[in-house]
């Protein structure tokens, strides 16, 4: 498989903010008895942040080929495996991917007007993923006629 540098580089960028977040958090952890609210606030922000990161990654590595590691990759293969084609591209959910795009597009606009950039674009990078996953739904991967 041939990854661009780009991408690999940026793909050990989100691995090494994972590690320092994952130690941000276990410092902070260790040190419970002393924390305050707003320590303990930014520790869980700091966890959601890590877990948005986790899933950036591991969405990129998937694409690029990697294995599944979710437990419940099997499962959820098998769950889409059973949906009628007829289904993936009903009316409803050719809408809904329609939607989907719409939301991720306004959400990247709301980012942009707070400053929110890169890995911490977490709302319009997340409705991105799922406006994807839909439209691959209704009409096949990219580059397929719609």
């Amino acid at each position: 498989m041939n990854v661009p540098q780009e991408e690999l580089d940026r793909w050990a960028q989100m691995t090494e903010a994972i590690t320092d977040a994952s130690r941000g958090i276990i410092y902070a952890l260790q040190a419970v008895e002393n924390v305050t609210a707003e320590e303990l606030h930014a520790v869980v922000s700091e966890a959601w942040r890590l877990l948005s990161t986790a899933n950036r990654l591991q969405k990129h590595l998937l694409q690029a080929g990697a294995a599944d590691p979710s437990p419940y990759a099997d499962m959820d293969r098998d769950r889409a495996l059973s949906v009628p084609l007829a289904s993936l591209s009903s009316s409803a959910n050719r809408r809904l991917a329609e939607l989907l795009r719409e939301a991720a597009a306004v959400a990247a606009q709301v980012e942009d007007e707070r400053g929110i950039k890169g890995d911490d674009r977490v709302l319009s990078d997340t409705l991105e993923l799922y406006a994807e996953a839909t439209e691959q739904e209704c009409y096949g991967p990219a580059g397929s006629e719609k």
